[in-house]
């Protein structure tokens, strides 16, 4: 006898929210993220992505690889808590294309050629940069999640560990 097993899979797009309560606290076990609500805002491609800040509060930009572009998440976290709490980090992650490929999270590369410092004004007309370390009651952080595929593949989806959504890209 054949049977179809169905599982339902809960999604989000972007410009949806994710309502507090519904991350993984195991994922992110040093935040209080009870009242945390994630937006999902909007994604981009880019052939240059920022990192930072390193020693001194310096940034970087870096150009991606040959043949590779830059993907690029934007999401706001927003305490709508009663008590300060620290924004969730996401370390991890991964991306699916059209060509059926997986790609992990960026991570900035070893110092190369690939890269330049940048002043804080030069880097605020490429990637703002508005990640908050605390989050005060009502007030929100926005964080961008870098992702490196092929130049000629298109996301598809993505997967946060500690959100509990796959995210749909659409056009």
């Amino acid at each position: 006898m054949k049977r179809e097993l169905k599982i339902r899979v809960p999604t989000v797009k972007f410009g949806e929210i994710i309502p507090p309560g519904k991350l993984n606290p195991l994922v992110f076990a040093s935040t209080d993220i009870r009242n945390i609500k994630v937006k999902m805002i909007s994604w981009f491609e880019s052939k240059e992505a920022c990192e930072g800040p390193f020693v001194d509060d310096d940034y970087y930009i870096f150009n991606a690889s040959k043949g590779m572009k830059f993907i690029i998440l934007k999401l706001n976290f927003t305490n709508i808590g009663k008590r300060i709490t620290s924004t969730p980090y996401i370390s991890e992650g991964e991306i699916g294309t059209n060509a059926g490929n997986i790609y992990p999270l960026w991570h900035y590369p070893p110092p190369s050629i690939n890269q330049k410092h940048v002043s804080p004004e030069e880097l605020e007309k490429i990637c703002p940069i508005y990640e908050k370390e605390k989050l005060l009651q009502g007030e929100s952080s926005i964080e961008y999640l870098v992702f490196e595929i092929k130049e000629d593949e298109k996301p598809v989806e993505a997967f946060l560990p500690g959100i509990p959504y796959i995210i749909v890209f659409q056009d």
